[in-house]
């Protein structure tokens, strides 16, 4: 199942809050609801870190549990369908026709760098783009 842009860009749109107050560490995966403050659709936010290489992690912003809308990859290759190529941080947003398999540059789509940034500062960066309310959401990260 896809969607359209349009639904894409609606979704993108809305006003969205954790349905849970938490705190969540960027040292361990998790996955975490999140609630249109005005419709009944639902989200996922997802967290995922290689357990070798600590500076390797993603974060998955999802609808209807597998549309992926927005990915964040820190460190891994991709080729565009069209084929350029990203050898770092990355992010990639629905593309109809091509649903997440298109990726852009960091610096294009969340205005910061994600080379100097850290963590915590793309998942508020991140939060913001994706229109998530960050006020339920405190995180501890751990010493790399």
């Amino acid at each position: 199942m896809s969607i359209t842009k349009e639904t894409f860009e609606t979704l993108m749109a809305l006003d969205k809050r954790f349905v849970d107050e938490a705190t969540v560490s960027l040292k361990e995966n998790w996955t975490k609801d999140i609630e249109s403050k005005t419709t009944r659709d639902k989200f996922q936010l997802d967290y995922r870190r290689s357990k070798i290489e600590i500076r390797k992690y993603s974060f998955n912003h999802r609808t209807r549990t597998s549309i992926v809308l927005v990915r964040y990859c820190s460190l891994k290759r991709h080729t565009n369908p069209d084929g350029k190529v990203f050898e770092g941080p990355h992010i990639h947003l629905f593309c109809e026709g091509y649903d997440d398999k298109i990726a852009f540059s960091v610096k294009d789509v969340l205005s910061i760098d994600p080379e100097t940034s850290s963590k915590e500062d793309i998942l508020a960066a991140l939060l913001d783009y994706c229109h998530i309310e960050k006020t339920a959401i405190q995180t501890t990260m751990e010493i790399e």
